[in-house]
């Protein structure tokens, strides 16, 4: 069965001998990835493999790259606005020519043959004929390939290093991906622990992990913000270790128990609000879900990209963890009777410290409270150096909370 055959329901006007061109175009060698940045000349277009890309949807007004190009079968849609076909449809739309002449036009460039076109044909297909064949797509995706080789050899290499420290690597999988900031699928099949294939090249990994996530911080900012402006909270959008709503809370309970220490009473805690000012948009277009932020911001962070700069449309992530590692310190100092620093975990040798890092620690009323710190801050915390910080007793966040709260209970 031919090509055309195929797509006969959907050319159903198509019929009669000229049904072979159709067939033609769609068994040829004809590139849609090419032909796409031929008529538009959209440059972000970023490859999901070697016959796979995204791009920004051309009919629909849009920061993220909602289209998918399928190389091999010419095809595109874009998972936005609905808006797909074929590469005749494509040339079509651009051309703004109906679909039979754009059959025309694409076989008489496939074949390069003009004498059968009139004035305004021959035009369009010499435009094309200047810029298609000046585009190097394959060159494109050989560079993206490479830089991806040395980030999948980086993640192989640190993955195996990891595994070292523990006698059961197996055993210790969530604690090596945290380490290393990948999943722990990841880990199991570098380690060869998975019913998967093993990793040992960047061909074995998914593409989520390797290729350079399909959004930018400032997309990703701009669906945030439209999320807020329909009244939506973004409390649950997280930075692969807490929530805005966590680090806003975890701040609060920090700022009221310095107050209180200090018998301040004046306070203006962080809250979320919904500004009407913020960014225009078109209150028709639906904003990204909670959980497709989520898995962008987890394919930054997979791809060993920083998410600090994404921001909740007041702070951004590395704003907070600042402001909360900066109020921790300062109450570590009020109360640097039951304070202490640890460059070393519990269990060092099974359980080693994070690169850079050192654990800080209260022993509230209630509990003890830690939190890890980059070893910028060591000298600027004056409070005891203790060898090795205590047992992890499987408290949860909301025991962080209670457990802060009691150190102004007390007084």
């Amino acid at each position: 069965m031919g090509i055309a055959s195929v797509y006969q329901e959907y050319y159903r006007w198509y019929d009669g001998p000229s049904e072979n061109e159709l067939d033609e175009i769609m068994n040829s060698d004809l590139s849609i990835t090419r032909m796409w940045i031929t008529l538009y000349g959209n440059k972000e277009i970023k490859p999901i493999s070697n016959k796979k890309f995204y791009d920004k949807c051309i009919r629909h007004s849009s920061m993220d790259r909602s289209v998918r190009i399928v190389e091999d079968k010419k095809v595109f849609y874009c998972y936005g606005c609905g808006f797909g076909g074929t590469i005749v449809d494509l040339v079509a739309y651009a051309l703004k020519i109906e679909t039979e002449e754009a059959i025309t036009i694409l076989y008489a460039f496939l074949h390069n043959d003009l004498n059968s076109l009139n004035e305004n044909q021959k035009e369009m297909v010499n435009k094309i004929i200047n810029n298609y064949n000046s585009i190097d797509v394959k060159k494109n995706t050989e560079i993206i390939f490479e830089e991806s080789k040395i980030k999948t050899d980086k993640l192989i290499s640190r993955v195996n290093d990891c595994a070292k420290n523990y006698d059961s690597p197996e055993e210790n999988i969530r604690k090596i991906a945290k380490r290393v900031s990948c999943t722990e699928e990841l880990v199991k099949r570098i380690l060869d622990i998975s019913e998967e294939k093993k990793i040992t090249t960047q061909e074995d990994l998914p593409f989520e992990f390797y290729w350079p996530p399909t959004m930018s911080i400032e997309d990703l900012n701009y669906e945030i913000i439209k999320i807020r402006k329909t009244g939506n909270s973004v409390r649950k959008i997280s930075d692969g270790h807490h929530t805005f709503g966590d680090y806003i809370d975890m701040i609060n309970e920090l700022l009221k128990a310095l107050c209180e220490t200090y018998d301040i009473f004046k306070l203006e805690l962080l809250e979320e609000g919904i500004e009407d000012d913020v960014l225009p948009f078109d209150i028709e277009y639906t904003p990204m879900s909670i959980e497709d932020i989520n898995d962008e911001i987890n394919k930054r962070r997979e791809s060993g990209e920083s998410v600090k700069e994404i921001s909740d449309g007041k702070h951004t992530f590395g704003e907070y963890i600042d402001m909360r590692n900066k109020m921790f310190i300062a109450l570590c100092e009020a109360n640097n009777n039951i304070s202490w620093k640890s460059k070393k975990y519990f269990d060092e040798v099974n359980d080693p410290m994070y690169d850079g890092d050192f654990i800080a620690g209260i022993n509230t009323p209630d509990g003890v409270i830690t939190f890890h710190l980059k070893l910028k801050y060591w000298d600027e915390l004056n409070i005891k150096e203790i060898d090795n910080s205590p047992k992890y007793d499987g408290y949860t966040k909301e025991d962080v909370k209670k457990r802060i709260k009691s150190l102004y209970k007390q007084n």
